[in-house]
């Protein structure tokens, strides 16, 4: 008796799986990087094969015991999904940074696949469970302009001048209105709230209704500072 070895694959088979049981008890996950070459390509070849259907149901419900990861791009994605969800129980809201971040460039990702139909009902539900903001720029339009509805039902007038940013918003917005790159929708919403879209022909008319009042009043304007006559 020599102990003749008679299939070397499935002694393999089993020598690699006993390592990646031990990775898996030692790690808490059954996903070893690119690092770890040799077990990493074996478990890339099991999730070969088991899409060609050529892995026995034995050796899938092994894996299985250990958690073993069949589709690494959903585990990624779930992975961030559950940064992402974290990120909105702590911030209240689901938006961070693009800028330097992986989890702002995932999220970015997500609405371009979005955009494109792409994306699994599946994940845009659990998106939305969230509250994720599909189209950002169109969700900061909407803020600021309920802020500016808020000033402008508080000060009877819709052109604020002690907030930069806000007084920056308002400008973009009279040059995408000159450009017709804004759409009638949000001119008719700012319409409303009665937009300055002409700052030099809202301050001369202005200017004139209060050099007309004073004419009412006094009779003359002789007395009127140059201001109002420029």
């Amino acid at each position: 008796k020599i102990q003749f070895l008679w299939d070397v694959n499935e002694k393999l088979w089993q020598e690699n799986y006993l390592k990646l049981q031990d990775f898996f008890e030692k790690e808490g996950h059954s996903s070893p990087s690119k690092d770890e070459n040799i077990i990493s390509n074996w478990c890339f070849a099991q999730r070969t094969k088991n899409k060609e259907g050529k892995l026995s149901k034995e050796k899938i419900e092994l894996l299985n015991k250990i958690e073993f990861v069949w589709d690494i791009l959903d585990q990624q994605w779930k992975e961030y999904y559950l940064k992402l969800k974290e990120f909105y129980l702590k911030e209240g809201n689901s938006s961070p940074l693009k800028k330097g971040s992986e989890l702002g460039a995932w999220c970015g990702t997500q609405r371009n696949k979005y955009r494109k139909n792409i994306l699994s009902d599946e994940r845009i539900k659990l998106l939305n469970d969230i509250n994720f903001i599909w189209d950002p720029y169109e969700n900061e339009w909407q803020e600021n302009y309920l802020k500016l509805k808020d000033f402008f039902e508080k000060e009877g007038h819709s052109l604020p001048t002690n907030n930069l940013d806000f007084y920056n918003w308002c400008v973009y917005q009279r040059g995408y209105y000159k450009t017709k790159k804004l759409s009638q929708t949000k001119i008719d919403l700012l319409n409303k709230i009665n937009f300055v879209w002409d700052v030099k022909e809202y301050i001369w008319t202005k200017n004139y209704e209060e050099l007309k009042n004073i004419y009412k009043k006094e009779g003359n304007i002789s007395k009127v500072k140059n201001d109002y006559l420029k």
